[in-house]
C-alpha cells in the first residue's frame, strides 16, 4: 500500500468495486463533506442519507439500478455528517487562539460556503429531491418489562 490517490479537492479517490460489490466512502475535510459510491442501489443512498440527517428517508424515486455518483456538500448545524456505526471520530481539536469557536468557520473551511448544503447538493449533482412528508413509521414500543431472577 502507497501513499492513497487523492482529488483535485484533496479527497481520497475509492478504487474500483470488486465484482458485484458496493462501496461507499464519506470524508470530511476542511469543512466540506465528500460521498462517493460505486455500484450502489437508490436504497442504499436512502439509508446514508437517513443516517447523516437523523431522520428517516424512504427510497420513493422507482429507479432499480446500481450508480456511482460523487456528492460534494458543507454541513450545516451539525447536519449533514455523521460517521457510519461502529466508526468513532477523535475528538476536534481545540482552535487555535483567535480562531474558529461556536459560529466561528473552522481553520481552513472555504469561505463563505462553496459548496452547497446536502439538499442542495442532491438536487443540483444528483437530480434527487428531498420532500419532507407525513407517513407511517415502525415504531417498537416496550411498555412493561420485569426481571426474571436467575440462579446463581
Amino acid at each position: 500500500m502507497g501513499k492513497p490517490t487523492v482529488d483535485r479537492d484533496g479527497f481520497p479517490v475509492l478504487p474500483p468495486a470488486a465484482a458485484g460489490r458496493t462501496a461507499v466512502s464519506l470524508a470530511l475535510m476542511n469543512g466540506n463533506v465528500r460521498m462517493t459510491a460505486s455500484k450502489q442501489p437508490m436504497s442504499g443512498l436512502a439509508e446514508d442519507l437517513s443516517r447523516q440527517l437523523d431522520l428517516p428517508v424512504v427510497d420513493m424515486t422507482g429507479l432499480t439500478g446500481k450508480y456511482e455518483y460523487t456528492l460534494s456538500y458543507a454541513p450545516e448545524g451539525g447536519i449533514g455528517f455523521r460517521p457510519p456505526p461502529g466508526i468513532g471520530l477523535p475528538p476536534p481539536a481545540a482552535p487555535p487562539a483567535g480562531e474558529g469557536g461556536p459560529g466561528m468557520p473552522m481553520a481552513g473551511a472555504p469561505d463563505g460556503g462553496s459548496s452547497p448544503n446536502l439538499f442542495t447538493a442532491l438536487q443540483e449533482q444528483l437530480g434527487l429531491k428531498l420532500e419532507q412528508r407525513k407517513g407511517p413509521v415502525d415504531l417498537l414500543v416496550i411498555d412493561h418489562l420485569e426481571k426474571v431472577p436467575v440462579e446463581n
